[in-house]
């Protein structure tokens, strides 16, 4: 094949002389991978070096080349050869990746956020700055902030001791029952996730186990016994909740004086429990409110 139908075969465009050498400046690395393959092909098919490195112009520029250039790419050509003659001699560099992560990892790092801020100040991007990885490495993990908070709030729920069913369903209520408070004591700012969810896994769910059993051991039919099972969660979190957030405590002065200030006429009961609520103690009232819940349960399966 000669110069001209090389130069045919492999232009794609024309350019003018005056841009040739400022292209040839922007593409020098490509002129010199394609040196080395054209340089080749001229070996095989007989052309002279000078012939092979302007059908390499040609490929690149068009194949309206002034020689002076073709001198020009020969040395471009040298000088990137021997720079990368020198890279490939140095040793190379170990690169230092991310430290890889496992979910139980993004979990803790999550659970103490949680914890120490409320969810406030809790994000996936937090989340991820805490444990080291980006926030797309959480949402690898936990496909959605919701999944994650719900993974959070059975982890919490774990931490607490739920006994075994003892086959006595009243002693087993009351386990659960303070199982929760003691729950919402340690993490307060945990322990409201447990109204968002129905479940939030595994420890929910063998807690649970033990409510449902304990109510059907009362004999009371399945369907009865179910809601009531339910009506249990809702006055254990309740109260526990209400324990946390100060709403059990004694009157303070400025209340007391908000209620003095009530109608008499209109607010009796109201300002007859003054000096009860100025009194006021959490476990007495829990025990109070737990005995009524049990007792209720009994006369009703009439046990």
């Amino acid at each position: 094949m000669d110069e001209a139908a090389l130069c045919a075969k492999t232009s794609h465009a024309m350019l003018s002389e005056s841009m040739w050498a400022q292209t040839a400046r922007d593409r020098q690395v490509t002129v010199h991978v394609t040196l080395l393959q054209h340089q080749a092909q001229g070996s095989e098919t007989g052309l002279a070096p000078s012939t092979s490195l302007r059908a390499c112009a040609c490929l690149n520029f068009g194949p309206t080349v002034p020689q002076s250039y073709v001198e020009d790419f020969m040395g471009y050509g040298v000088e990137l050869s021997s720079r990368t003659a020198n890279r490939a001699l140095l040793p190379k560099k170990r690169t230092r990746g991310r430290r890889r992560i496992d979910r139980t990892e993004i979990l803790e790092a999550a659970f103490k956020l949680l914890a120490e801020q409320g969810e406030a100040g809790f994000s996936v991007r937090k989340v991820g700055a805490a444990a080291g990885v980006d926030p797309m490495t959480v949402l690898h993990h936990f496909q959605s902030k919701d999944i994650l908070l719900r993974a959070l709030a059975d982890k919490a729920l774990s931490t607490v001791a739920i006994p075994l069913p003892s086959g006595d369903w009243r002693k087993d209520l009351l386990a659960v029952a303070n199982a929760y408070r003691d729950l919402a004591r340690r993490y307060p700012n945990i322990f409201h996730l447990h109204f968002r969810f129905n479940a939030t896994g595994p420890a929910d769910h063998a807690s649970s186990e033990i409510v449902y059993r304990a109510m059907r051991e009362t004999g009371l039919p399945d369907a009865v016994a179910a809601g009531l099972g339910l009506a249990f969660y809702a006055f254990v979190l309740g109260f526990a909740l209400a324990e946390v957030e100060g709403l059990l405590v004694p009157l303070s002065p400025r209340e007391e004086e908000e209620l003095n200030a009530l109608d008499p006429l209109g607010y009796t009961a109201t300002r007859a429990f003054i000096p009860a609520f100025k009194k006021l103690d959490a476990q007495a009232a829990f025990n109070s409110a737990f005995s009524a819940f049990i007792a209720g349960i009994a006369a009703r399966a009439k046990v």
